[in-house]
């Protein structure tokens, strides 16, 4: 239910890995084919490019460094090429909305005409926010699909939702309050950071080679002075370069998904009041402490409504994963090696 953000989002932020693409033609061949319904090539484009994206920022790959971008591609994870990894998880993405839409008609859910209205409005105010109509088709394509197959997923995904919201309504994914409030107790951290930047904080480039030495150096002289014994919160307010340091004095309070994944997966591993070793990520050398998180009604209250969309999230994935097995899946690899590496 999450993935119509996910599309308008991502056409306000084109990065320059999506000059990775080969040249998009316009074509519906099938990339992926559950039962009798298709992905057509340009449908599974977009997913290629959504997971390149993740797949980049998972390995902490620069995002304005297209050399670096082309490097790690090319690169291998476990024996396969890191491109033909992404190119699955597109397919097994694609194929996971098929599904889901495949059932959505199944049970007769139909878009109304009040929800083809506002399909329409929204497709021209991301034309108007792309710079018009050719601007709008420019960024498609940089981002491996068409206008045509661009709508077809938007729609698609619109059915999905409203699968989502039949499901909740018909008792099928029912969360209650204590799922919720269990959801937030496993699922919650508090954690602050001392972070040294390698990253313009304006333009997102990258420090020349230098600057970045010299800011690992920092980070390893200020994890000695932590393991030595200096208070960590007073070593944070005098040398990170955290801009919202300020408005979270006293760290942030998070839940998985929403830090970059090497942050997020550092601080679950910690113990309450341990510290990190230095984290790279993108944004530059981090050091991380884990703080205790009282869950009190008021936190639950502030954190219910995501928490509750999460747990039907997860409900909805469990039943896509029953309907998937019983699904007739079928993937064109000679259409999927379109999307490669120039």
């Amino acid at each position: 239910m999450k993935k119509i953000c996910k599309i308008i989002a991502v056409l306000s932020t084109v990065a320059l890995l999506a000059c990775s693409f080969t040249g998009c033609i316009v074509n519906t061949n099938p990339a992926v084919r559950v039962n009798e319904t298709d992905l057509t090539r340009d449908e599974y484009g977009y997913y290629v490019y959504i997971q390149m994206s993740q797949s980049i920022q998972e390995a902490g790959v620069n995002v304005n460094d297209s050399e670096a971008i082309k490097t790690y591609l090319e690169g291998e994870t476990d024996g396969k090429k890191n491109i033909d990894i992404v190119r699955e998880k597109a397919a097994e993405e694609g194929a996971k909305l098929l599904v889901q839409y495949n059932k959505a008609v199944e049970m007769g859910i139909e878009l109304t005409e009040e929800d083809k209205t506002q399909l329409a409005a929204d497709i021209d105010s991301m034309k108007q926010q792309s710079g018009g109509e050719q601007a709008y088709v420019s960024q498609l394509a940089s981002l491996g699909t068409t206008p045509e197959a661009f709508e077809s997923l938007y729609e698609k995904n619109k059915l999905v939702t409203k699968l989502g919201e039949k499901l909740i309504e018909d008792g099928t994914m029912a969360v209650s309050d204590q799922e919720v409030e269990d959801y937030i107790r496993e699922n919650y951290i508090k954690a602050a950071h001392i972070l040294f930047m390698t990253q313009d904080q304006q333009t997102g480039e990258s420090f020349d080679e230098a600057v970045i030495q010299q800011k690992r150096q920092q980070a390893e002289d200020t994890l000695a002075r932590i393991n030595n014994g200096e208070d960590f919160m007073a070593l944070m307010n005098e040398l990170s370069e955290d801009t919202g340091l300020a408005t979270y004095p006293d760290g942030y309070e998070f839940t998985k998904g929403q830090m970059v994944p090497q942050f997020e997966e550092a601080a679950f591993a910690l113990e309450e009041n341990s510290v990190s070793d230095i984290v790279e990520t993108s944004y530059g050398y981090h050091i991380i402490k884990r703080l205790p998180f009282e869950i009190t009604p008021e936190k639950i209250e502030e954190y219910k409504a995501d928490a509750k969309t999460a747990c039907e999230s997860e409900k909805l994935e469990a039943l896509t994963e029953e309907w998937t097995q019983a699904a007739e899946i079928k993937t064109f690899k000679s259409v999927m090696k379109d999307f490669g590496l120039n």
